[in-house]
């Protein structure tokens, strides 16, 4: 039974390219039906296509040919499990590609092999309304950024930001996009969001930017926010309890599902702006130039 799923699979294919195949996939399909319905085949044909593997093998490698001729069954069960695994990731690279534009799935940068387009990445595909994340200045321009503590340049960003803050061009609402493979952010993002709930976030926000991601643990955590005079005790329980956990995974979640591929990303009410530069030539602070980096979640600790 297992030998006529494998040959009707495979012959199905060469009879695409070739007539020669077409009267052994027809009388594949009809045993493979015939079993499906418990009934038995109307031929030999297993036993005539185990015949001509086990010949071929045979002119080639006797011992080989002996282990197929006795394993034959359980070897045909190993290809069917091999091709519904490759049938599963191919279904799940597919889904990837057409939901985040790469098969690797949502944050990777990785190579993909299925890309049709030729994009090699996904791109923005909605704009963030402002109105959730903390925010800094009285600018008339409402601009959120979406932003990693351990990626250098989101951190490169905060002198234009600061900039723009300090002249008032904007308004910045910052919200949490830490990216999973750099050390530390998503436990960087809970200790600012715990920050937040005791309304001290740019005081953490500010002071994270300061460090290096080196500098990240637990206990350092803590003692920055005593150092900013938060209450000690409230903001251990916050961390322990995954109050600031909750909020980062809002953020998180809600950047996947714009198709924000790397940090830092900017919205305006109309527009995305993607790395520090193009922030910068946004805003005219620096003359149009080639595309900013950004930090997508390279295998590396950034």
């Amino acid at each position: 039974m297992v030998v006529c799923f494998i040959a009707a699979g495979v012959l199905g294919v060469l009879a695409l390219f070739s007539a020669r195949y077409r009267p052994m996939a027809k009388e594949a399909f009809g045993c493979v039906l015939r079993k499906a319905t418990l009934r038995p085949c109307e031929s030999d044909f297993e036993e005539r296509i185990k015949s001509r593997i086990v010949a071929k093998l045979l002119v080639h490698s006797p011992p080989a040919a002996k282990f197929v001729n006795r394993n034959a069954e359980a070897l045909a069960w190993l290809m069917i499990l091999i091709t519904l695994v490759s049938t599963a990731f191919f279904v799940q690279g597919l889904y990837n590609y057409i939901q985040f534009g790469n098969c690797n799935g949502p944050l990777s940068n990785e190579f993909c092999i299925f890309d049709p387009l030729g994009t090699g990445r996904h791109q923005i595909n909605s704009i963030i309304a402002p109105g959730i994340g903390p925010t800094i200045g009285n600018g008339s321009v409402r601009l959120v950024e979406f932003g990693c503590f351990s990626c250098p340049y989101t951190k490169q960003a905060e002198s234009t930001l600061k900039s723009l803050v300090a002249n008032g061009n904007i308004t910045l609402e910052f919200r949490f996009f830490p990216l999973p493979s750099h050390d530390k952010s998503r436990l960087a993002a809970d200790a600012a969001a715990c920050g937040l709930e005791q309304n001290k976030f740019w005081e953490y926000h500010d002071l994270l930017f300061e460090k290096t991601t080196g500098q990240f643990s637990s206990e350092n955590f803590s003692a920055w926010a005593v150092e900013l005079g938060l209450d000690a005790s409230r903001f251990d329980d916050c961390m322990a309890s995954g109050r600031g956990e909750a909020l980062v995974k809002r953020d998180f979640d809600e950047g996947v599902k714009a198709g924000i591929y790397g940090t830092p990303t900017f919205f305006t009410a109309n527009s995305s702006i993607v790395g520090p530069r193009p922030l910068a030539e946004y805003f005219g602070l620096v003359e149009p130039g080639s595309g900013g980096d950004v930090c997508p979640p390279p295998r590396e600790v950034a």
